[in-house]
Formats: structure tokens, C-alpha cells, sequence
């Protein structure tokens, strides 16, 4: 009898030890798995961003260029204020209009610039994944996906202290062709 439980505990063991490395190897499997599908989701995620990018560039082109338009009549109507033609009604208009521009010129860039930097994030770490995996997976593209007003410039933060420095600029030479 108690040789027949020593049969019993080593075979137990034995059986146990099989279904280890079992469950070992189909964790394994399944995380290779993961990791394929998040390479295949990384690359969906990455042509989703070209194809936004091809459909809206050119929209987003007219509504930044409508945008900085609407700054040079506003300005242009502030300085006719200074100029001696007291137009409030208008005035009033053109600073309401002023804010409501500036805060969608402003919400756009911010929202685009902040989309480029959460997708530059997720590159790098599906790269380091990448190069932490113990099975060859597909690397990631390397380029940065970026939002672009039809390609003429990036929709980045930079773009505010550019359009900042022409409305400046504007302004002092429009002041100094009314004088």
C-alpha cells in the first residue's frame, strides 16, 4: 500500500510537472499573440492617421488661414478705433469674435499637437516592446505621423508663437502706415 502511494505521488508530481509546462508555453504562445496584435493595431492606428491626415489637411488649411484672416480685420478695425472713428458696435463685435477665434485656433493646435505627442508615445513603446520580445515581431515605421494644414505647415504648438510674431508684426506696420 504504501508503495502503491509513492506510485501515486510521483506520477501525480509528474502529471503535475506536464501541466506546468503546459500552461507555461500556452502563456507564452498567448502573449506572443498579444504582442502580434498590438503590432497589427499599432499599424492600423498609424494608417487611421494618414488617411485623417489626406482628408482634413486641406480643411484644416482653410480654417486656420479663415482663423489668422479674422486676426488682421480684427486688428484692423481696433486701429481704426485709435484712429479717431469711434465704431463700438463694431468694436464690441470684433473683440467677442476676437476671443471666440482665439479660442478655436487656439483648441485646434493644442488638440493636434497633443494627438502627435500620445501617437509618438505609443511608437516608442510598441519599439521597445519590440526589441524586448524574444520572437522577431515586426518593427514599427519609425516616421512620426503629423497633422499637417495641407502640408504647408505642422499643426504643432510652434504654430501659435508663429502666428503671434506675424499678427505683431502686422500690427506695428499697420500702425505705422495710419500715422
Amino acid at each position: 500500500m504504501e508503495l502503491k502511494r509513492k506510485k501515486d505521488a510521483s506520477l501525480c508530481k509528474v502529471v503535475l510537472g506536464h501541466q506546468v509546462k503546459t500552461h507555461q508555453k500556452e502563456r507564452i504562445l498567448m502573449r506572443q499573440d498579444d504582442d502580434k496584435a498590438m503590432f497589427v493595431l499599432f499599424e492600423e492606428l498609424q494608417e487611421t492617421f494618414r488617411q485623417f491626415e489626406d482628408g482634413f489637411s486641406l480643411t484644416c488649411f482653410f480654417v486656420l488661414i479663415r482663423l489668422f484672416m479674422e486676426f488682421f480685420r480684427i486688428f484692423s478695425l481696433f486701429f481704426n478705433l485709435v484712429k479717431g472713428k469711434p465704431q463700438s458696435v463694431s468694436i464690441i463685435n470684433a473683440s467677442s469674435y476676437a476671443c471666440v477665434t482665439g479660442v478655436l485656433f487656439l483648441a485646434m493646435i493644442l488638440s493636434a499637437d497633443s494627438v502627435q505627442n500620445n501617437f509618438t508615445t505609443i511608437r516608442r513603446l510598441a519599439m521597445k516592446k519590440a526589441k524586448e520580445s524574444i520572437e522577431d515581431l515586426p518593427v514599427p515605421r519609425s516616421e512620426d505621423v503629423t497633422l499637417t494644414g495641407w502640408g504647408i505647415f505642422e499643426l504643432k504648438k510652434k504654430l501659435i508663437l508663429s502666428t503671434l510674431a506675424s499678427l505683431i508684426t502686422y500690427g506695428v506696420l499697420l500702425q505705422q502706415l495710419q500715422q
